[in-house]
């Protein structure tokens, strides 16, 4: 039976029920009815799809890196006029949101249900336009093409959306792609080889706070995993606290870590580092992030402080110690006496390949904080910290 035959017998069927014996049509049931003119009353949902596509100068990998882990230096339609930061998980389950202020005003626009490295990307969610009756379904494919990536998306909506609506959101789509994420990937592909590292600390600023590298040789080799990406061991991203005694506007910042094998001269494996400073929740633990910014490996200029593990230590962790200096877009202005928590996220190369220890630093309050890379919940950990040193203008000087 076919579905256009099936349906006409059905609508026959209930034709049929509703009739009396005496051929008489039963009239409806006062609920029923009110139920039907209410149904005619509420506007009926639309749905609407489009696809566009763009080349990109960086293979498939990258492009989907600059799309992911970059997106707050490229995306530009915002509900904050200048958000603190704008971030993108990229697990199942992750959230696409902005963090709009320094108390931590925040706003989801999607929400990641598939991600694939290097391949796909789907999200879920309203984007710009929280708040209508609207949902909208992105998914981006990245494939290769000679001389870089071919990046596909497809958009399917549904709700209470016009033409007009739809269009406008064709044409915003169209404006991420062209205008704003291929230049960006243009400029980040000729400027990758070339960033030199920066020297000494920016203009006019000092360190703020420092807890630097354990100094005894035995502690060399200690540190915890961070990552930004899914790997195939070592899943895990770090953050340490940290308090300034008086307001001050951060500007920059260097840590210290090693490769867990040393596979090669240094940290080989390490594309990047994306650097985030969250605040504290209401317990005191980390909370939303209020700035992120994602670095060139090259543009951390990473410099071997010429210690490496010895004794036991030297079978665990096989890589040179590596200390990096990155300063920041845009300073971040923090206040006295209040949680912080900076996180340090190595991205890999080859996912399978060396991972990336953040080392432990010199003793502060003791305290650090780790959690599974796709993960909700903090682990406390007691007796580390990790080795860190902020420069920035500290209140007198601003």
């Amino acid at each position: 039976m076919g579905r256009a035959h099936l349906a006409l017998t059905l609508a026959l069927a209930l034709a049929l029920a509703s009739c009396r014996s005496d051929g008489e049509a039963t009239p409806p049931e006062p609920a029923a009815a009110a139920s039907a003119a209410a149904d005619e009353e509420l506007p009926a949902a639309r749905t609407f799809s489009f696809a566009l596509a763009v080349d990109v100068p960086a293979p498939p990998e990258r492009a989907y890196h600059y799309f992911t882990a970059d997106v707050g230096r490229w995306w530009d339609h915002t509900f904050a006029a200048s958000p603190r930061a704008l971030v993108l998980e990229a697990v199942a389950g992750g959230a696409f949101y902005e963090v709009m202020d320094e108390r931590g005003a925040a706003a989801e626009h999607a929400r990641v249900i598939t991600a694939i490295p290097g391949e796909l990307l789907r999200m879920v969610g309203p984007l710009g336009l929280a708040g209508a009756a609207l949902e909208l379904v992105c998914t981006l494919r990245f494939s290769e093409r000679p001389g870089g990536a071919r990046v596909d998306l497809e958009v399917a909506g549904m709700g209470a959306v016009d033409r007009a609506t739809a269009g406008a959101i064709e044409a915003v789509w169209r404006h991420f792609l062209e205008e704003a994420y291929r230049p960006y990937v243009e400029a980040a592909v000729a400027g990758e080889g070339a960033e030199a590292a920066p020297e000494g600390a920016p203009r006019a600023a000092r360190p703020l706070y420092r807890q630097g590298p354990r100094p005894e040789a035995s502690a060399v080799g200690r540190g915890f995993y961070s990552h930004i990406d899914r790997g195939s061991a070592r899943n895990h991203q770090h953050v340490d606290d940290f308090r300034l005694d008086r307001p001050a506007r951060l500007a920059g910042l260097r840590w210290w870590g090693m490769s867990e094998r040393g596979e090669g001269p240094g940290v080989d494996n390490i594309s990047d580092f994306t650097v985030r400073v969250l605040a504290a929740d209401p317990q005191g633990e980390p909370g939303a992030v209020i700035y992120e910014q994602t670095f060139a490996l090259a543009a951390t200029g990473p410099e071997a402080t010429g210690r490496r593990p010895r004794g036991r230590r030297a079978g665990q962790a096989r890589g040179a110690e590596h200390v990096h200096h990155v300063e920041f877009a845009r300073p971040l202005e923090l206040a006295a006496d209040t949680a912080y928590f900076l996180g340090i996220l190595a991205h890999r190369r080859d996912p399978a390949g060396d991972r990336w220890l953040w080392a432990d630093g010199e003793d502060r309050d003791r305290i650090a904080y780790s959690r599974p890379l796709d993960g909700v919940e903090w682990q406390r950990i007691i007796d580390v910290d990790s080795a860190f040193e902020l420069i920035g203008e500290a209140a007198a000087a601003i």
